[in-house]
């Protein structure tokens, strides 16, 4: 008897014909390839040349440059002066090094050049798109994945959230793609090359997602909850059969003479999964190791915050919808999906269970974890907060006659039809504008303004100096000069220079009224933004 096998076969739905005459199935995927095209010029009109202030871009591109310079290590010591001795924690010593090796081959041709940088953002995100397409095929028919795939490709927040770097949109594609495996090796119980190789790859896949962000590690607990599920379900059918709990289990763990390696079949997706981490820990050691720090400030206060914080954030997937009056059209869109929401966890619970544990996990995470960052927590949920949502929906077309089937169709379809044509026109704004000022860089560490004060610090500053700076990481990208960010003057003279940005960061200037009457500081360099000082230590 094998749980990963006997149980959770999945058949097509009855809404889904498995018999598609083979010329709609050509034109589906010229469709989709189609969307996918269209999408990524929206994408490539809204991707500009700079970059926002937050620090985590840079150490991405910092550890890809580690990589392609062959000092990992020297990076790893370099950064944990960085983050240890400032006043407070900007993050891990070394993200996980998936995304960084993503980095590579670009920084390694192109040097840093964020545009072609973000162009591995862009590719991820029609990979994404297309796992939508190809790994939603059991729960709907080609109009309502349709439906799926539009509703993230016209999507303006996201369009927009590609002009960051970071490993949000590499993990959403490679999660989802682990998820959607799951459910076609692990619950449907399909074949894709052969048993042993599909649990490989799924195996190797999750590692991956584990390798790009280490809340990939949740991906762990769903196969743990998918085999337990398995199992449970396989010896309560046995008993009903033999009459009791022995003989089921019995036959359950005993050898099998026609397949003697049956029982060990389902321990491979961990350890294809175990096998990729240890490589990858030998090669690059301490990637994401220091994240647990953070969870120092978790007490009950942060957990129900976070919980109420968490609860309306999925509001924001609605970004470029129309208010009405005081009430925000989002939030209008997010509680009116909530009951189908539920509609498709009910209808497709046979074959989603471990979507909705998935789910589960990564709410709870986040609720645990101290920090807050927006919608990008949780994208990893999304497609499967939409795919849910778009199940719930179409329950309601009704009918096996066309007459009956079309209307209702058309009826349930018309609220999308209106997310899609204010989430396009929203897009279409984003891409034109972005096209107009293109070339003009107005703030952020790229900047002419900032470029002018990373040349200042480069020519005042030597190799042995500290300087302070609100976001260290970046200035260290950008001078190679050792950083901290101090919040205090009481500290600060641990450093020869500090560096302000609008006389406010990384405190306000005029705490060095008296540190310059004293002598203490002399300014080396001012421009409209920035004001440099030389420290002087009373030692």
């Amino acid at each position: 008897m094998d749980a990963d096998n006997s149980v959770g076969e999945v058949t097509p739905l009855p809404h889904i014909a498995s018999d598609i005459p083979k010329w709609q199935t050509i034109a589906w995927h010229i469709w989709i390839g189609l969307v996918i095209c269209v999408n990524i010029t929206y994408c490539l009109c809204t991707l500009h040349f700079g970059h926002n202030w937050g620090g985590d871009f840079s150490a991405y591109i910092m550890q890809a440059q580690s990589i392609v310079e062959f000092n990992a290590g020297e990076f790893i010591d370099k950064n944990r002066v960085t983050v240890e001795e400032s006043s407070s924690r900007m993050g891990p010593v070394a993200y996980p090094w998936g995304f960084p090796l993503m980095l590579v081959p670009v920084y390694a041709l192109c040097g840093l050049n964020l545009f072609a940088f973000k162009i591995v953002g862009l590719l991820n995100f029609s990979a994404f798109l297309a796992v939508l397409w190809y790994g939603f095929r059991h729960f709907h028919t080609p109009v309502w994945r349709s439906a799926v795939v539009l509703l993230f490709a016209c999507n303006p927040y996201l369009i927009g959230f590609l002009n960051n770097i970071l490993s949000d949109i590499p993990f959403l594609f490679i999660s989802t793609l682990a998820i959607c495996l799951i459910g076609k090796v692990l619950v449907a119980s399909s074949v894709i090359f052969d048993p042993i190789k599909d649990r490989v790859l799924l195996g190797v896949v999750v590692a991956a997602a584990f390798f790009v962000r280490t809340n990939g590690i949740l991906l762990i607990g769903v196969l743990c909850w998918v085999h337990l599920a398995l199992v449970i379900v396989t010896l309560w059918r046995a008993r009903h059969d033999e009459g009791g709990w022995r003989a089921p289990i019995k036959n359950f763990v005993s050898k099998d003479e026609e397949d003697p390696y049956k029982i060990l079949r389902p321990l491979l997706p961990y350890v294809s999964f175990f096998v990729v981490v240890l490589l990858w820990k030998i090669v690059l050691p301490q990637g994401g190791s220091s994240h647990m720090a953070h969870l120092e400030r978790v007490n009950a206060d942060s957990l129900k915050g976070n919980a109420l914080y968490y609860r309306d954030l999925l509001a924001h997937f609605y970004n470029g919808l129309p208010n009405y009056d005081k009430t925000k059209g989002t939030m209008i869109a997010y509680v009116a999906s909530l009951p189908f929401v539920l509609i498709g966890m009910i209808r497709h619970f046979k074959i989603a269970h471990h979507i909705i544990i998935y789910i589960i996990l990564t709410l709870m995470m986040f609720i645990i974890w101290p920090h807050r960052q927006g919608l990008r927590f949780l994208f990893p949920i999304l497609p499967f907060y939409v795919m849910l949502f778009i199940s719930g929906l179409s329950l309601f077309t009704l009918g096996k006659r066309w007459w009956l089937k079309v209307p209702t169709t058309l009826l349930c379809l018309l609220p999308i039809f209106f997310v899609l044509y204010h989430f396009s026109v929203r897009s279409a704004q984003q891409a034109s504008k972005q096209l107009e000022s293109r070339e003009v860089i107005r703030g952020g560490p790229f900047a002419d303004v900032s470029l002018e004060m990373f040349e200042a610090v480069k020519e005042h500053t030597n190799d042995a100096d500290t300087i302070v700076f609100f976001k260290p990481r970046v200035l260290r990208l950008m001078t190679g000069r050792n950083t901290l960010r101090i919040n205090n003057t009481n500290d600060m003279f641990v450093a020869q220079y500090i560096c302000f940005l609008n006389k406010r960061q990384p405190f306000h200037i005029r705490h060095m009224q008296s540190i310059v009457a004293a002598q203490r500081a002399e300014l080396v360099f001012q421009n409209k933004s920035y004001v440099l000082y030389k420290l002087k230590s009373t030692n």
